[in-house]
């Protein structure tokens, strides 16, 4: 199936209105676009979708196929309407010599993460670490005082 991601977007946003009762312009604020002409842009192809777009609105029903929006596949829904499955963040790392992020972003552990944002993740975490070290030792130096 060739659709751009202007063309899925706009598919799956249809299907969450039928879903949902809620407007086009609700789904959008759903997103935290409260300007709707940017939201139609996007779903028009009249402005490139944003990168954090599809997680976005994937987020807004767990049967959402992040993949689909991305365009590496064809399925819009990860299970039948009827019956809603709950992406699972995997707690075991997965074998095998790939990188963190395509580990994390595995189609079977059920979610998607933007590399961005794994990045961000791990600056944060070396950060917080190296605050710790430094608080740990001012209070040693402050107490041997």
């Amino acid at each position: 199936m060739d659709l751009t991601h202007a063309e899925r977007a706009r598919l799956v946003v249809h299907w969450l209105c039928a879903q949902t009762g809620k407007t086009q312009i609700e789904i959008g604020q759903s997103m935290g676009y409260d300007n709707k002409s940017t939201f139609s842009q996007f779903l028009n192809g009249h402005k490139q979708i944003p990168r954090g777009f599809p997680s976005r609105l994937a987020s807004l029903d767990p049967r959402i196929n992040i993949l689909f929006l991305t365009g590496d596949s064809d399925d819009m829904l990860l299970s039948a309407p009827g019956e809603p499955e709950t992406p699972r963040i995997s707690t075991q790392t997965p074998s095998g010599g790939k990188s963190f992020i395509e580990k994390v972003n595995a189609p079977e552990n059920g979610v998607f993460v933007p590399a961005e944002l794994v990045q961000m993740i791990t600056d944060l975490s070396t950060t917080i670490k190296d605050q710790q070290k430094m608080i740990t030792l001012l209070v040693e130096k402050w107490v041997k005082e």
